[in-house]
């Protein structure tokens, strides 16, 4: 994340205190990160998933699915139809 960087050290620093009114330790990410759940992951996926999904290419796009296909595959839940037909060099 380069936190180890003067400036984005600082950055942060800022960030956290006009969020939280002060500096987290990293203790207090630990113990966060801990409480999480199978049924916290479950949740935070199935509403990601009832969203249309963004698709991004880089370099060599001709092997991308058309947008309609990927919002299709995820709506489903088929995402193996996408690795099926060779798609994102699976």
């Amino acid at each position: 994340m380069n936190l180890e960087v003067r400036p984005v050290m600082f950055e942060d620093l800022a960030r956290q205190v006009l969020r939280h009114g002060y500096r987290r330790k990293p203790s207090e990410y630990v113990e966060r990160i801990d409480r999480i759940t199978n049924k916290d992951i479950k949740r935070i996926a199935e509403r990601m998933l009832l969203k249309h999904p963004s698709v991004v290419g880089y370099g060599d796009v001709k092997r991308i699915p058309r947008y309609e296909l990927v919002d299709k595959c995820v709506a489903k839940r088929q995402l193996g139809e996408l690795k099926s037909k060779g798609f994102f060099g699976f």
